[in-house]
């Protein structure tokens, strides 16, 4: 049931958590109606492309009520689908809101069927540009070159999530090279060097492991990774430019850099794409499909290539094998104590919780 609550500027605004299903779908079907588009795209994903996000950015849980970690839900005028690995066939079925949505096999073949099949009026389908990478976006076009268009659109679930979780924030800390092993100078010199070498003028950076890996940097942006959400563009000189929510950053981690890394507030990444000019390297399975919007196609060039970091940090330098050694030794230790408290409690009845809850004591005591 929708309640109504008066805001500090004396407007009604909806508490929509509680609306059903059946009513967001309705409500969606009206902005889609305004947008003149006959399908419309909801990913579990965020601006970052991430498999772990923030409850806030869990627009796919919102309108299905699915809390997996891999989906993709399309609502069209008559029909909705959610679309899901192997892994969450029956978990989707029984969390669905909507006796309406159909659970499909998330595969592009499918995808691309159905959506062919079910398109009945204003062929557009509609699309969250920051919500899906440049690759994907392409695909879609070929896919349907001549059939539909794709119209980029604001994000229509974010226009009916009214009380929607505000972005937790966290300060960004400095790793120290006792973990990394390589300082960020040295790292940046190395990709600056590749940079020259392929004759590009920029690297985009748009995945946040591979900016805080670059930069040596953490924070606890995400659950259960200590990646820092952001963006970054990997200039001349070894200049890197990063793009962070402003609150995230203390002065004393701003004043622990040289000036080859400049922090910048993150509302100011699309008005610095803008103004880029010459070859740009960015990663299509990744880089969000703005990203590339917002590059003036005659003042730059694309260079469409897998992320240079990915390839670099998956390489191990000795004081980061050093410390997994020690990571393994410690969980080892952790679950022979799990093991022996087993043994011990192996007359009680005992859930996955408990042991689960159990193992991670004895991993934080360690």
């Amino acid at each position: 049931m929708e309640t109504l609550e008066y805001t500090s500027k004396s407007k009604i605004e909806i508490r929509n958590s509680y609306l059903s299903g059946k009513e967001k779908i309705k409500s969606l079907r009206n902005l889609m109606s305004k947008n003149k588009i006959g399908a419309y795209l909801i990913p579990r994903a965020d601006c970052f492309q991430g498999e772990f996000i923030s409850e806030n950015d869990n627009r796919l849980k919102w309108i299905t009520n699915f809390s997996g970690s891999a989906g993709l839900c399309i609502v069209t005028m008559k029909c909705i689908v959610l679309f899901v690995d192997g892994r969450y066939t029956i978990q989707a079925e029984v969390e669905k809101n909507n006796p309406q949505i159909l659970i499909k096999k998330l595969e592009k073949k499918t995808i691309y069927n159905w959506l062919k099949k079910n398109i009945f009026v204003f062929n557009k389908i509609g699309f969250d540009p920051w919500l899906h990478t440049v690759n994907e976006i392409n695909d879609l076009k070929n896919e349907f070159k001549g059939i539909y268009k794709l119209k980029k659109v604001e994000n229509l679930i974010d226009k009916l999530w009214l009380d929607k979780p505000k972005e937790t924030i966290n300060q960004i800390f400095k790793l120290s090279e006792k973990y990394s092993g390589n300082s960020y100078s040295s790292k940046l010199d190395e990709l600056d060097n590749l940079k020259k070498k392929i004759k590009v003028d920029y690297i985009i950076y748009t995945l946040p492991e591979s900016i805080s890996w670059l930069g040596n940097i953490r924070g606890f942006d995400i659950p259960n990774t200590p990646c820092v959400k952001s963006y970054a563009i990997q200039g001349k000189n070894c200049n890197l430019e990063i793009f962070v929510i402003k609150e995230k950053l203390s002065e004393s981690l701003i004043k622990s850099f040289e000036t080859n890394i400049k922090f910048f507030n993150i509302k100011f990444f699309s008005k610095n794409l803008k103004k880029l000019k010459g070859k740009i390297w960015l990663d299509g399975n990744n880089c969000p499909a703005a990203v590339e919007n917002l590059l003036s196609s005659k003042k730059t060039k694309i260079l469409n290539k897998s992320d240079p970091v990915l390839l670099r940090k998956s390489i191990k330098n000795r004081v980061e094998i050093q410390n997994s050694k020690i990571a393994h030794r410690k969980d080892g230790l952790a679950m022979i104590n799990l093991l022996y408290w087993l043994e011990k409690n192996k007359r009680k009845k005992l859930s996955e919780i408990d042991i689960i809850e159990t193992l991670s004591n004895f991993r934080k005591n360690i």
